[in-house]
């Protein structure tokens, strides 16, 4: 391998100072380098301390809360139950919100629904109207 030629070290910072970025990148990629060489030369010893892993059993419980979500609403967490048919949406109510439900009045409304006329969850007509926010009202 030829000897390499020894440079002048002001050159070498005249270099860095007109060249700042690739000088971070060129020290950066040193440090990376010398912690990844030092790490595959002194392999970390295992710990000498117990490791508690803890089990898991399964035991009835109320299932994870989910987040609900309403458009312009703040999230609550809903637990998740199975569909019960007394939570199924009437046959007559529209539109169905995303999450297949009955709208309400008072309810925020959907940018595509501006306008839309429809009905909620007890029969009432409602209508989705500019109400600070677009939302379902009684018609």
């Amino acid at each position: 391998m030829p000897k390499r030629e020894r440079r002048d070290p002001a050159v070498m910072l005249a270099w860095m100072a007109r060249h700042p970025v690739a000088t971070a990148i060129i020290i950066i990629a040193a440090i990376i380098f010398a912690v990844i060489s030092n790490a595959s030369q002194h392999p970390a010893a295992p710990n000498p301390i117990a490791t508690v892993v803890p089990t898991v059993t399964a035991t009835p419980s109320t299932p994870a809360p989910r987040p609900h979500h309403h458009r312009h609403r703040h999230h609550h967490a809903v637990p998740l139950a199975p569909p019960t048919p007394a939570a199924a949406a009437p046959t007559g109510c529209h539109p169905l919100s995303d999450e297949g439900t009955c709208y309400e009045p008072g309810e925020f409304c959907r940018d595509s629904d501006a306008g839309m006329q429809g009905v909620a969850g007890d029969g009432q007509a409602i209508i989705c109207e500019n109400d600070d926010g677009l939302r379902w009202e009684p018609a």
